[in-house]
Formats: structure tokens, C-alpha cells, sequence
């Protein structure tokens, strides 16, 4: 809309600063204006030269030009000017910033997962064991990298005539998304093995996350102090929703108010809707926050039979509604219950035609299948909270595709269905069978591209 102030607007009105070389020429324009006897400006001369060292002293480019390390007076202005304002600061900057309004930067996590240890041959009379603090690990997706390592958090026993080790928590040793290693890849035992010749995790690794970034794609520093300072002390929807987001461990939530507040499956404050007279489950005040950690299937906190909530069952959560209980984020007189989200079971079909002229050597019909069923994997599995799985979504998704000239729309379906599956504020859609919750079949190869 014409006229709208955005963001991006206000930041291109800051100022900008003279670069070394316009400051010369106002220099040199200056010194002429003098009447000075001094009229060499030649490159190399004394005059020129002094000109273009005092400019560097100056300049909003002085650490960019050749062989030069000074930071010039108009570039520490120019730089003090962006750390001044959450819309420009960045790193330790954009941290001190956003602690004015309370909201700190998230740090890294570590990915866990689930260990089995396998024996070269069956274990003697009274079992065998590995001992807690096994160290065992993955390769990486980038061969330049290092292994990514993994240490048991318990002891694996094997019984006696079996190969095959009791499952143990594992914990990577180095925090960070690089963790999160896919089903049956840490494989390696690099130290503390005992007898076991080698180990597996039967499902993946997950809940690594690297220190928020101060933008997308890897963090939103930035956006959640700007949201802050927006929703400050307003106890609004949008509020509560970026208080959750705040908490390492969630990364998503979505808030319903005016609903019976439920926790682990039991209505803790139902009422009847005055306006309906019909007995509908109703409650005024109330505020219900669904919160996922990326799974998909966060689960309850669970409780105490006081009504307490348990210390090690998802902290995150706990730590939110302990907060939630004191008021910190509602408004008073609200009653807000923070739960955890549940998994959207998912599956879709489709048919797709290949374009004749994308089959070539090393591009096959199939292998345009297998990357457009990717695609449509990875885009299912990144739906937030809420977000229904539509049928559009999916076409657009595999028509994006290299070599897909065609998606046959009347052949796309949901679970089963040639619907659009709407999902709940709580549930997240989700493949849980891995790539193979979306089949796609090939049609036919087409001439056109």
C-alpha cells in the first residue's frame, strides 16, 4: 500500500556517510577555495597525498581499502548508529539490544537418541555389559567434517546367548543441529565398547539445535525482540505465542483462547457457553498454548498428584507454565495451561508425468520421482503448528521439481482422500514413516518440458 512505513523503508532512511574518496575531493575543493599556493593535486603528490590519508582517517569505507586496517570516524559512527536499534544491530550488539525488552538469545542444544551395542558372537553365561560413557558416532554429511560423536548415558546390557545390547540414551557431546543424525547411521564405536563390535540407533537423532542466529533461516533473534517491544506487557494472543518461543526447547506455538483448559488428556475448567444455552464447553478468560519442539509430538508436561508439575518431564514446558501460573505472561484473571502438540499422522499420493527432454544420462524417470517425493516429504514436514496439509500445496511442491512436467491433480490425495486434511491448533502434520508416506508414480513421459 502506498504510503506504508515497513521495516525495510525506515532502514534505508539512515543516514549514510561520505566514502574516503568523495571526502578528498571536498578536501581538496576546500583547500582551492583558499587561494593556497598549494595546486598539485596529481596522484603521488604531497598535497594529494596528505588529502587522500586524512580522507582514510575519515571515510565510511577506510577498513576496505587496500592495505588499510583503520576504521575510519564516519564508519565507527555509521557502525554505532546500527548497533543502536534492534532493526540493525547484529551479534553481541543485537543481544544487548534485545536484553532492554527481556528476550535473549537462544542457546545451542544437544541431540539425542536411543544406542544399541551388537556382540560379534552370542554373550557368555551372565551377560555382558557396556559400560555407561561409551563414546560412538556417525560420519558426516560433509566428509570435510569431523565424526559426529555420541555418549551413552547408562549402561547396555546384553543377556546371556544374545548379540544384541538393551536400548541406552545417548547424548552428541557437541551441541548443535549437526546432532541430528537420521535412523541406523551412528554406527561407529570409537571408544569404551567393551566386547561389542559395533552399534546402531534404531531411531533418529533429534533435538539438536545450534545458537540462534539473529535472522532466518537459523534463529529469529531479531524478530522476537521487535515482537517483544510491540506485545510488551499487553498479555495479547501474540504475546503469550512469542513467550513461548522464548523457551529454549519450543520452537513454535499457537495460542487458543476462550476454550476448556485440558492437561494430559483431563478438562481442568469447563463451562457451559452462556450464549449457546446448549452446554458447549466453553470457559471465558482462559487461554489454552500449544507448544512443539520441532517433533511434532512434544506430549504433556506431566503432573504431580498435587498438580505440580514433573521436574524432568519436558523442562521447557514446565518451565513455561510455572510461569504462566505466576502470571508472568497473562494479563490477570486469565487462566493459561501450556501443552504440548501432537503428531498429524500423514500420507499422500500423487501421479506425475516426466518431461522427455529431462531424460537423459543420469536423469531417469524414476529419479525424478524420488526427488519429487522428497520434495513433498520435506515440505509436509515442515508445516508448523496447525497448518493444514492441502492438496494445492502438494501440486505446487512437485511441479516445482526438475523434470516433473505435469502433476495429475485429480490423482493427489490425503490419507486416502482427495481432501485438503485439515489439522487441529494442537496437532502438526507429519510423515511419520519417513520418505515413504508419500508415494509417486509415474504416468507417463511427455514431450514438453
Amino acid at each position: 500500500m502506498a504510503g506504508t512505513t515497513t521495516l525495510s523503508t525506515l532502514t534505508a532512511s539512515l543516514p549514510s556517510f561520505p566514502t574516503s574518496a568523495e571526502i578528498a575531493e571536498n578536501l581538496r575543493q576546500a583547500v582551492g577555495g583558499l587561494n593556497s599556493l598549494i595546486t598539485n593535486y596529481n596522484v603521488g603528490g604531497v598535497s594529494q597525498t596528505y588529502l587522500e590519508a586524512v580522507a582514510i582517517a575519515l571515510g565510511s569505507d577506510a577498513s576496505t581499502l587496500p592495505n588499510s586496517t583503520v576504521e575510519g570516524a564516519y564508519e565507527i559512527l555509521a557502525s554505532i548508529m546500527r548497533a543502536a536499534y534492534i532493526a540493525t544491530a547484529s551479534g553481541i550488539y543485537l543481544d544487548l539490544k534485545c536484553l532492554d525488552v527481556g528476550v535473549t538469545r537462544k542457546g545451542a542444544t544437544y541431540a539425542n537418541t536411543d544406542i544399541q551395542f551388537v556382540l560379534p558372537t552370542a554373550a557368555p553365561v551372565g551377560g555382558s555389559t557396556v559400560a555407561a560413557g561409551a563414546i560412538v558416532s556417525a560420519e558426516p554429511a560433509d566428509p570435510t567434517q569431523g565424526p559426529i560423536m555420541f555418549i551413552t548415558l547408562a549402561d547396555a546390557t546384553i543377556a546371556a546367548g544374545a548379540t544384541l545390547s538393551s536400548a541406552v540414551g545417548a547424548l552428541a557431546v557437541n551441541a548443535g543441529s549437526a546432532g541430528n543424525c537420521p535412523a541406523n547411521t551412528i554406527s561407529t564405536i570409537q571408544s569404551g565398547g567393551g566386547t561389542a563390535q559395533s552399534c546402531y540407533n534404531p531411531a533418529k537423532a533429534g533435538g539438536g539445535a545450534d545458537t540462534e542466529g539473529d535472522d532466518a533461516p537459523n534463529g529469529g533473534l531479531r524478530a522476537r525482540g521487535l515482537a517483544a517491544i510491540l506485545n510488551a506487557s499487553q498479555c495479547t494472543v501474540a504475546a503469550i505465542a512469542l513467550a513461548a518461543r522464548a523457551y529454549t526447547g519450543i520452537i513454535s506455538a499457537t495460542v487458543a483462547d476462550n476454550t476448556a483448559l485440558t492437561l494430559n488428556g483431563v478438562v481442568l475448567a469447563p463451562a457451559a457457553d452462556p450464549s449457546t444455552g446448549n452446554g458447549t464447553t466453553f470457559l471465558r478468560g482462559s487461554v489454552l498454548v500449544y507448544c512443539d519442539d520441532g517433533s511434532g509430538n512434544l506430549g504433556d508436561a506431566a503432573t504431580n498428584a498435587d498438580g505440580t508439575f514433573v521436574e524432568a518431564n519436558h523442562s521447557a514446558l514446565v518451565a513455561f507454565n510455572r510461569d504462566l501460573t505466576a502470571g508472568l505472561w497473562r494479563a490477570a484473571g486469565v487462566t493459561a495451561v501450556a501443552i504440548g502438540s501432537e503428531t498429524l499422522a500423514t500420507t499422500a499420493a500423487l501421479s506425475i508425468d516426466v518431461a522427455a527432454s529431462y531424460v537423459t544420462l543420469g536423469n531417469t524417470a524414476a529419479s525424478v520421482a524420488t526427488a519429487a517425493q522428497a520434495a513433498v516429504y520435506g515440505w509436509i514436514n515442515a508445516l508448523p503448528l496447525g497448518a493444514p496439509v492441502t492438496l494445492a500445496g502438494i501440486v505446487q511442491t512437485a511441479i516445482a521439481v526438475d523434470g516433473v512436467s505435469n502433476v495429475l491433480v485429480a490423482t493427489v490425495t490425503i490419507n486416502g482422500a482427495a481432501a485438503d486434511l485439515i489439522a487441529q491448533p494442537q496437532q502438526v502434520a507429519r510423515c511419520v514413516n519417513a520418505p515413504t508416506d508419500v508415494t509417486v508414480t509415474v504416468n507417463a513421459t511427455t514431450a514438453y518440458a
